[in-house]
């Protein structure tokens, strides 16, 4: 990404890996993780996603759909599920590409 450095590493006994993307934004932190977890209104909010449908949610877990037509690849579609988790600066001390 343009300026912004992007770390990722493996879960233990998982098949995914963490990603964590590092960048200044003008806004206290409670308002920038309701904005990035609002999955209900992606459509219209977050750059290239066509559709959304949430499945299930809970004050820590989502699991949603999405589509996105992004310039750069092929318009494409997935499946997460997304852990809910705050204050994760300590999990990723020393983290690197």
């Amino acid at each position: 990404m343009d300026g912004i450095p992007v770390f990722t590493r493996p879960v233990a006994g998982e098949n995914v890996r963490e990603v964590m993307a590092v960048g200044a934004i003008d806004a206290p932190p409670a308002k920038v993780f309701q904005i990035v977890t609002d999955y209900e209104h992606q459509v219209g909010n977050m750059p290239y996603v066509e559709d959304q449908a949430v499945f299930a949610r809970s004050e820590k877990e989502v699991v949603f759909w999405a589509v996105a037509d992004f310039p750069m690849i092929s318009r494409r579609d997935w499946l997460l599920r997304s852990r809910l988790e705050r204050n994760l600066a300590a999990r990723f001390v020393g983290a690197g590409p």
